[in-house]
């Protein structure tokens, strides 16, 4: 009796064993996983760290184009048509633009703009500014080609316009 109470605790023993070896391979693998898991969290963590000092440098990139573009005017030339047609100057930036001033070319058959003797003006931001062409006869040139320049916190700008009658 004595040697199958010994066998019985030889075999619960071993049993024990097994089962002790099954839990260590267990939590190794739990631990293997958690370590796989903790450096793909880092790994993310990083990426994203990466990510966000992207958007900052985009969105402080962002703001100091805003604060130039505050300081810049931007001046077009236009036709406007109707009864009277008209060369108009608009100031389409957000700043100031200083010293505006109109060359034309001028030629035998060139359109002629009335007013323009008044220039150089400051047109503030979104102000247009309209010149009367004279009509047209036959045989007169349709296009009208000018040089517009002003001034503004970036310096001095320079625009040539070639504009259908």
């Amino acid at each position: 009796m004595e040697a199958l109470a010994q066998l019985a605790s030889a075999a619960i023993a071993l049993l024990a064993l097994g089962v002790s070896i099954g839990v260590a391979m267990k939590q190794a693998k739990i631990a293997r996983e958690q370590t796989r898991i903790a450096e793909e969290q880092a790994r993310i963590a990083s990426e994203q760290t990466a990510i966000q000092e992207r958007l900052a440098a985009i969105e402080e990139a962002r703001r100091a184009d805003e604060v130039e573009a505050r300081g810049r005017a931007r001046v077009t030339a236009s036709i406007q048509t109707g009864t009277d047609k008209a060369l108009v100057l608009h100031n389409q930036g957000l700043a100031l633009a200083r010293g505006v001033a109109v060359e034309v070319e001028n030629g035998p058959r060139a359109p002629e703009v009335l007013g323009l003797e008044i220039l150089p003006v400051d047109l503030q931001p979104g102000q247009p500014m309209p010149f009367h062409i004279i009509p047209l006869s036959m045989g007169d040139d349709r296009t009208l080609r000018l040089t517009v320049r002003w001034t503004d916190e970036g310096g001095e700008h320079e625009a040539p316009y070639t504009l259908q009658l």
